[in-house]
């Protein structure tokens, strides 16, 4: 007895599913996406804090640059508007803290304080080594009441 091709049709489509479900879930538990952490509620009510600190940092009309100069990483602020009026000293006066996040290798990750090296524009400097590939940066600027501004960078290449 023959069966008639809309059976086979209806079965090679449960059959494909029925695969391509169990292919997914044997994927899914082999790799663990970086932005799935323990405390992800904690870091999801802490986003709009991340937010608001970026919004501020935003409304001082600054653009920030990351990039690596051989061992040194150098934070540049350059004015994003020029007709904007906004005050060096007010960056400048705040300490910097670059938290340095590898997206495939969390053993990695690297809070480099850096030195204020020039006020007018403002830039800031440190030595560090870090390994060549992409690097994802938070500068957070803090006084000595904690963090007040954030900008959220990319460094990717090699030293």
């Amino acid at each position: 007895m023959r069966l008639p091709a809309w059976m086979i049709f209806l079965g090679a489509t449960a059959t494909l599913c029925v695969t391509a479900g169990i292919g997914l879930v044997v994927i899914s538990s082999r790799n663990q996406h970086v932005l799935v952490g323990r405390d992800y509620y904690r870091e999801g009510l802490r986003l709009d804090i991340h937010r608001a600190r970026e919004a501020a940092f935003d409304s001082l009309g600054w653009d920030l640059t990351l990039r690596r100069d051989g061992k040194w990483l150098v934070v540049e602020a350059d004015r994003a508007h020029p007709e904007t009026h906004a005050i060096a000293g007010g960056l400048a006066g705040l300490s910097l803290v670059l938290q340095l996040r590898r997206p495939d290798d969390a053993s990695a990750d690297l809070d480099a304080p850096l030195t204020l090296t020039s006020q007018d524009p403002p830039s800031w400097a440190g030595i560090y080594e870090l390994r060549p590939g992409h690097w994802n940066a938070r500068a957070v600027f803090s006084d000595s009441g904690g963090p007040r501004f954030e900008r959220s960078l990319t460094l990717v290449g090699t030293p």
